[in-house]
Formats: C-alpha cells, sequence, structure tokens
C-alpha cells in the first residue's frame, strides 16, 4: 500500500492559513473577542496570537482593537503610562477611544498607590490631558464614586481642565493648586480618621480576647471546685 506522500513538490501543507478566509474569520472571532472588559496592562498591549505571523495580525488586528471593551486601571496617578495604548487604538478600532475606560486602582491597601509623589503624578496627568485629551483619557465625572473625598476632588480637575482649555496652561495650573491643596488635605483627614477606625477595631478585638480569655479562666475555676467538692463527698462516704 503506497502511503501519501506530504512532501510531494507542490503540495501545501494543512494549517490556519490553508482554511478558506470565511472560516479564518469565525475562529478569528471565538479566539480574539473576550466578551468581557479586557484589562490592559503596561508594556502588554496585545495578545500572543496577534504576533503568530504577518498575514494573522493584519487580518486580526482590527477585529481585535474594534470587538472588545477594554479597561485601564490607574495606578498613583499615573495616567499617561495609557499613552501607548490609546495610541494603538485610534489607529485601529472603529470606534477610536469610546471603547476603553480609565479608572483609579481601588485597592485601598495597594503599595503603588500611596507615597509624595501621588500629587505631582496627578498635575503631570493633568497637563498632558490638558495637550491632548485622545491620546491621554482623565476621568469620567458619572462613574463610580470614590473612597475618599481626595479621590472624589481629583476626579473633578479634568472637569476644570475641560472648563478652562481654551486659557494657556499657566492659568489652568493657578487654579489647580488650589485643588491639589485641598486634595493633600482630604487625604491627611482621610488617611488619618482611616489609621483611628483601624486602630479602634484592633483595641476592641484585644477587650473581647481578654474578655474570652477571663471568661475561660472563670470557668476552668469553676470546674476545679466542683471536682474538689465532688472528691470530698466520695471520701466522707
Amino acid at each position: 500500500m503506497n502511503r501519501p506522500n506530504n512532501s510531494e513538490p507542490g503540495r501545501q501543507k494543512a494549517g490556519l492559513l490553508t482554511i478558506p478566509a470565511e472560516l479564518r474569520d469565525i475562529i478569528y472571532a471565538y479566539t480574539l473577542a473576550a466578551g468581557t472588559d479586557v484589562h490592559i496592562h503596561i508594556g502588554r498591549q496585545q495578545p500572543a496570537f496577534l504576533r503568530t505571523s504577518r498575514q494573522v495580525r493584519a487580518e486580526t488586528i482590527e477585529l481585535y482593537y474594534s470587538d472588545n471593551t477594554f479597561c485601564f486601571t490607574v495606578h498613583a496617578y499615573r495616567g499617561p503610562e495609557i499613552r501607548p495604548f490609546t495610541k494603538l487604538l485610534q489607529r485601529y478600532s472603529k470606534y477610536g477611544r469610546d471603547n476603553l475606560s480609565v479608572e483609579l486602582c481601588s485597592d485601598l491597601k495597594c503599595a503603588d498607590c500611596h507615597g509624595w509623589l501621588l500629587l505631582w503624578n496627578l498635575m503631570v496627568w493633568l497637563q498632558a490631558y490638558y495637550a491632548d485629551k485622545l491620546l491621554v483619557p482623565g476621568l469620567r465625572q458619572d462613574a463610580v464614586e470614590e473612597h475618599t473625598r481626595g479621590r472624589t476632588l481629583a476626579r473633578r480637575t479634568f472637569s476644570v481642565v475641560d472648563n478652562m482649555r481654551h486659557l494657556p496652561w499657566d492659568e489652568v495650573v493657578g487654579v489647580l493648586d488650589a485643588f491639589i491643596d485641598a486634595i493633600e488635605h482630604f487625604e491627611e483627614e482621610d488617611c488619618e480618621a482611616g489609621e483611628g477606625y483601624h486602630e479602634h477595631l484592633s483595641d476592641d478585638e484585644d477587650d473581647s480576647s481578654e474578655e474570652d480569655g477571663s471568661a475561660d479562666e472563670d470557668e476552668s475555676a469553676d470546674s476545679s471546685e466542683r471536682d474538689d467538692s465532688s472528691g470530698e463527698d466520695d471520701s466522707s462516704d
């Protein structure tokens, strides 16, 4: 029995790029359309599938950036870090930047979101937003409620920039400085209130532990007394 010779001249190996384009489009849609928000991380803006080959990239890149919704989480007010990704959206997405949302990190224990550089980073973000709001998006005003007054006020600074966009940046900074001072004040108060709250919880837990310990000791003492009394009764008998 003669087996087929797959190495015959002109014989093409079976693979993704050998099937009809209509079937490839179906495979691409199942592979790249997530159905949920795609969370963007700095340094990785594209899935590995798009780097399979030049032809696959050419056939799928518009689908990936158009048929997904993307979410970028900002840490420590470093909003301009999204710039490389928005460039890709503007180039390949049918909707420009409309399928991208930007939010602040919601983890209040995140070590990356604390430090004295926070407000400096916020001012750098605001200036980049003032220069090109399409390339460096800001925070929406109708989004989720923030956990602290400082973060709530920081969100509102972007609407200040929008309302003053017709003015030179130097004049906008003068107004923003007052907001930055208020944000710093609120953040300090909220931080102190948070620490006091946690200390209060810790004290309550300690008190509760002491009460539980005292109760255990009382129960142990009562049990010992009962045992002693029972032993005396038995000896008298």
